[in-house]
């Protein structure tokens, strides 16, 4: 086998992709993303994944009566400020050093919490674009643009409480992530690198069940108890609640959020997901408008280890609140159960956990470009090659392209928008040469998938076997970057990745065979995480 002069094989994390070859960096693809995000860690855990700069805060803990500037009404003392709810608009502050136009992580803590309302900010004193309205205690987060050097805090509605433990931080370059497989609750296979779209979790407590903010309910006799931090949660520490249901005389009982002041979109598809663990079943439920615009139930049968269960809805009408609840069944007189990490997405598909506590948190979508130059790519002949996933068939379009930096020369393979289909993709100034267009078994499994190159010599390769061929047409010009998008900055890739690799000469057709190939029956079932064989 010829040897590649590019090789993405994922390693380690950091702000680039890196690439093995070729060995002085020039291969590595420059990542962004401008929050932090969640992985499965070599453990199997959740991990949180992020970069961030020092400390900009003085006195967050507010562990001394300096350092701040005190409006009236607001006092520092015992390792809190607080507010009175004497007036509105009085505010708390601190300038610090920041660049406008930059984000900045600001997170605090609510306690004591009595009435009225906070709002947090890094502005020259403005509210709007800050943390929105804080009514309840929490630990807070939120990824903030600055526009001025205040670090400030404003009661806007008699504010009656205390903060604590604040803390602002740039975002400088998140760490790319590793993500490991699991099955049956165990990481098999080597690691891949993960590219999601921007997502919000729209449910404000993902965790603490206990929360006020979750609805106990009963109809007639019966209860729901929250016994928080029972048990290990998929994040390896003791902060999973178990819920305890008791029925009674044929009634149901649940707990439940329904999330008002949003906008549900007739056709839209959302997802809710959340992990669960026990004994027995129980009902998940996922509506809008009390079920008039979509509604569905899906029966959870536990197992005594951690599960992600989610449900995809599509809206049937346009509502302004969204409903989500464990159920009892009619005539069950009990369910002790374990949850945790409870989200619900505008999105059709469930994507990597987003934690909150008090607040909706969005994740932000990522990039990795920039591969190669000039040097690295042959116009004449060569190879691309990629073992990735896709998320979910999600009706969008996603590219992995060697190009010029436009669409006039790019050679490209990746996911149409049907369900299940790949495209392989060649043009030369500016006219299509290649283009086939292949039916594949799965598209969320992982596909080694290759285009070759040549004048009159093109052909596409899927595990293993050639899927199409094409003797006429020129080659590209002027190839000078590889992109997890199109050539013109669209349709980018958001997926799985466990290898690409660029040869500069076109391949054989057994070198191609093997290339594609898995290298026995056991590795192809470890790498497509088959349970039943």
């Amino acid at each position: 086998m010829a040897k590649p002069k590019l090789a993405l094989i994922p390693a380690a994390q950091g702000s680039k992709f890196y690439s093995v070859l070729p060995s002085d960096g020039v291969g590595d693809f420059d990542f962004a993303r401008n929050s932090s995000a969640t992985r499965i860690a070599p453990t199997g855990f959740i991990q949180e994944v992020g970069a961030f700069g020092s400390e900009l805060v003085t006195n967050g803990n507010f562990d001394n009566d300096s350092d701040w500037s005190k409006e009236t009404g607001w006092t520092i003392s015992g390792g809190k400020a607080s507010y009175n709810g004497s007036a509105s608009n009085n505010a708390l502050y601190q300038t610090i050093s920041v660049t406008n136009g930059k984000i900045y992580k600001l997170s605090f803590t609510v306690v004591n919490y009595v009435s009225g309302t906070l709002i947090g900010n890094i502005s020259t004193g403005a509210t709007a674009g800050g943390t929105g309205n804080i009514t309840a205690n929490g630990d807070y987060s939120f990824n903030i643009t600055a526009s001025g050097a205040l670090c400030i805090f404003r009661s806007t509605s008699s504010f009656n409480g205390s903060i604590d433990n604040v803390s602002v931080k740039e975002v400088v370059g998140n760490k790319s992530r590793l993500n490991y497989d699991l099955l049956n609750g165990k990481v098999v296979n080597c690691p891949h690198y993960l590219l999601e779209p921007s997502s919000t979790n729209i449910l404000a407590y993902s965790e603490d069940f206990s929360n006020s903010y979750w609805s106990k309910g009963t109809n007639g006799s019966g209860s729901v108890t929250i016994n928080q931090n029972a048990i290990t949660s998929p994040d390896g520490t003791l902060n999973a609640d178990e819920i305890v249901i008791v029925g009674g005389a044929g009634n149901l009982q649940f707990l439940y959020r329904n999330i008002t002041g949003i906008t549900i979109t007739n056709g839209n598809n959302y997802n809710t997901s959340v992990y669960v663990k026990g004994q027995g079943t129980i009902d998940l439920i996922f509506r809008f408008g009390g079920g008039a615009q979509g509604s569905t139930v899906q029966r959870l049968t536990l197992s005594n280890t951690w599960v992600r269960h989610n449900i995809t809805l599509t809206a049937t009408g346009t509502a302004s609140n969204a409903e989500v609840f464990f159920q009892s069944q009619t005539g069950a007189t009990s369910i002790n159960f374990y949850a945790w990490g409870f989200q619900l997405e505008a999105l059709s598909y469930a994507t990597s956990y987003i934690p909150t506590n008090g607040t909706t948190i969005t994740r932000a979508a990522e990039t990795a470009n920039g591969s190669g130059d000039a040097a690295t790519f042959n116009d004449s002949e060569g190879v691309l090659m990629a073992e990735i996933s896709a998320l979910a068939n999600d009706g969008t379009n996603r590219r992995i392209t060697i190009s010029d930096g436009t669409t006039n020369n790019r050679i490209l393979i990746g996911y149409t928008s049907s369900d299940n289909e790949i495209i392989a993709f060649l043009s030369s100034g500016g006219s299509s040469q290649f283009v086939s267009i292949s039916s594949i078994p799965k598209s969320t499994d992982f596909n080694k998938i290759v285009i070759k190159y040549k004048v009159n010599d093109f052909a596409l390769w899927v595990n293993g076997f050639e899927l199409a061929t094409d003797t006429s047409g020129n080659a590209p010009i002027g190839l000078n970057t590889l992109q997890f998008k199109d050539g013109n900055s669209t349709l980018d890739f958001y997926g799985n990745t466990r290898e690409v690799q660029y040869f500069d000469s076109a391949l054989t057709d057994a070198q191609l065979e093997t290339l594609t190939s898995w290298t026995s029956l056991q590795e192809m079932i470890t790498s497509q995480l088959y349970t039943n064989y």
